[in-house]
């Protein structure tokens, strides 16, 4: 080997020990790069030993470190950060003051969490001053309402919830002084009338178009009732495009709402308990034995607690009441619920 080979740089650590291993087992006479290694390390104030401790040194080293990195990884998904980060939020235990707050689930509580974010980012109180006053609006809003009002809207309004995801949004802004900028402004809210409004403007402007178009290609010789009769034949088709195009277009402009949620992890209980009704119909034994399966399924994995199911049947089309085959089917029934459960309305 030349002696001048790599001589302008001083070799790696690295690379030394790399060499030095694959030529651990070769005769130094008739492998030169074994002598030539060694003088080179020599030169630069080491030797092969010194070289290939460190290489191990250093790679030991990084093994460490990558073993650390994935350690760390596993901890943090492991972690339950929806917990944390509840336990040291200020606004979170403010909002716990509530005795509704703590009963729905993360995704509900962040709604709600949410929401103050967007008021403190647009009025002069922080999220925590208008956890406070949101919480103060809700004890006040039923007993300062002048009229008559029932239980079930005094519970909606004692909800923090209320005034900061639902109709009573507004009133809170206003309280608070809330500033609209830019493209932010209070939420649209159309009704049916403007929902069919929207549907017939353009269903107007549609027939408008196509009878432009038919004058256009046809000329202006065409006669008033052939015209007349090309709008009338149109209506109907032109007012579905004109339907889609509108729902198509509230889709792209109103966004969906998450409803708030109960957590329910003890399962739903007696204050709130449910019936599951799964309607159905009797049309044979090989379809009615599916949705008991199905309702079973349902039971078995659906939240504990006082929660029931039913299944509402009724019969097919007929010229009477009673049909001689609709006691077989209900016998299956009886014969899948128990007839303790079954009753035929």
């Amino acid at each position: 080997m030349p002696a001048d080979i790599g001589a302008s740089e001083p070799l790696s650590e690295i690379f030394a020990a790399q060499l030095a291993k694959r030529l651990r087992d070769c005769d130094p006479v008739t492998t030169p790069a074994i002598g030539w290694l060694e003088d080179r390390l020599i030169e630069q104030g080491s030797n092969v030993d010194l070289a290939v401790r460190h290489a191990q040194e250093r790679q030991g080293a990084s093994n460490v470190t990558v073993r650390n990195v994935i350690t760390s990884l596993r901890t943090v998904a492991e972690t339950d950060w929806p917990e944390l980060f509840e336990s040291v939020s200020l606004v979170d235990a403010k909002l716990r003051e509530h005795p509704g707050f703590s009963a729905m689930d993360f995704a509900s509580r962040n709604l709600y969490r949410d929401a103050l974010e967007d008021l403190a980012r647009h009025s002069d109180y922080s999220e925590l001053d208008l956890a406070e006053q949101v919480l103060a609006t809700a004890v006040a809003v039923p007993e300062a309402d002048g009229h008559r009002i029932s239980e079930a809207e005094t519970l909606r309004w004692s909800d923090p919830g209320w005034h900061l995801l639902a109709e009573g949004r507004e009133a809170f802004e206003r309280q608070i002084g809330y500033r609209y900028r830019g493209w932010h402004r209070p939420q649209f809210r159309p009704g049916l009338p403007i929902y069919l409004g929207s549907i017939l403007c353009v269903t107007l402007g549609l027939l408008a178009l196509s009878a432009w178009s038919l004058v256009a290609l046809s000329g202006p010789s065409v006669p008033w009732t052939v015209l007349a009769l090309w709008l009338f034949a149109g209506v109907i088709p032109t007012s579905a495009v004109a339907q889609l195009i509108v729902d198509r277009m509230v889709a792209w402009t109103v966004p969906a709402t998450a409803l708030p949620g109960l957590a329910l992890e003890s399962g739903v209980p007696s204050s709130l308990r449910t019936l599951v009704v799964v309607p159905t119909m009797l049309t044979n034994g090989a379809e009615l034995t599916e949705q008991l399966e199905g309702l079973e399924v349902h039971y078995l994995s659906g939240a504990q607690g006082d929660v029931s199911f039913a299944i509402l049947t009724d019969g097919l089309d007929a010229p009477g009441k009673h049909m001689p085959e609709d006691a077989p089917l209900i016998a299956l029934i009886d014969v899948e619920v128990g007839p303790a459960r079954c009753s035929n309305t």
